[in-house]
């Protein structure tokens, strides 16, 4: 993915410009990159309202990385109403495609409600 490659080697701006026009596309990877650029504040501003619109597809198709991060937006209620609910099933998703910093996540959530 171009826009992964320009983020990695110090242009995260030119990054997040490829991944717009992915996304424009339906391109399901660059929802997902462009979406943590966004909750992170990474090559754009800030905004975690747009992170979590973005998110919401690639999660649903089963990208682990967006079902961990609409977790965490979940948990902390960044852009959206926090839930604890919402946070845990998104968390349960993902390590079931491999990804065990949701699975530590849901483990930290479940203990400390």
């Amino acid at each position: 993915m171009l826009g992964a490659i320009f983020s990695k080697f110090g242009n995260p701006e030119r990054a997040a410009t490829i991944l717009m026009s992915a996304v424009a596309l339906g391109d399901i990877d660059s929802m997902t990159g462009l979406g943590l650029m966004y909750l992170h504040g990474h090559g754009v501003l800030q905004d975690h309202t747009r992170a979590a619109a973005l998110l919401v597809k690639p999660a649903d198709a089963g990208d682990p990385l967006a079902q961990n991060a609409l977790g965490q937006i979940y948990e902390g209620g960044l852009g959206l109403q926090q839930s604890d609910e919402s946070a845990i099933k998104w968390y349960r998703l993902a390590p079931e495609q491999g990804y065990a910093r949701a699975a530590a996540n849901l483990r930290r959530l479940e203990q400390n409600p």
